[in-house]
């Protein structure tokens, strides 16, 4: 009985961290990126905390994502870094695409075009390798991976293919 209290319990938790994810995201979409950046921050170590790897990498890449457009550089690097890093050990390459993507932005809006370029070819090179595993471009249907694939082809100096 107390083993199905603890999974009701936890499913709860997780069911209502997907919900401060969404909200998050919301935010970050309504233009309010400090908001969300703080959001996201806690949703990433929550979801650390529950061992839900996908949902805090994903939160993490996100939280980068609303740093870089509060223009703060550093630490959306920081951010990004680390989300990238742990999504690499675990080939999530929709995570990477996205933590690559918003490195490239922050190089970008930071006047390093060619570092920049290199970060928006990986974020190409990830979303080939969903390609890929998939067998299809449906994956591309998605906004934001499809925002991803289209800026990253136009900063990275590339056509697509």
């Amino acid at each position: 009985a107390q083993a199905a209290q603890f999974a009701a319990r936890s499913n709860e938790q997780e069911k209502i961290l997907r919900s401060q994810f969404h909200i998050a995201q919301l935010d970050l979409a309504r233009g309010r990126s400090r908001q969300a950046a703080s959001e996201l921050s806690k949703v990433a170590l929550k979801a650390d905390t529950l061992g839900m790897k996908y949902l805090g990498l994903e939160a993490s890449a996100l939280q980068g994502e609303a740093l870089v457009e509060s223009k703060d550089y550093t630490q959306a690097r920081q951010v990004l870094d680390r989300a990238a890093l742990g999504a690499e050990k675990l080939e999530l390459w929709e995570i990477l695409s996205h933590a690559q993507y918003s490195l490239g932005n922050l190089l970008r809006l930071s006047r390093h075009s060619a570092d920049a370029a290199d970060h928006y070819r990986q974020a190409l090179q990830y979303l080939d390798q969903i390609r890929k595993d998939t067998g299809s471009d449906a994956f591309l249907n998605r906004a934001d991976l499809k925002t991803i694939y289209s800026e990253s082809t136009r900063w990275a100096g590339s056509k697509p293919q």
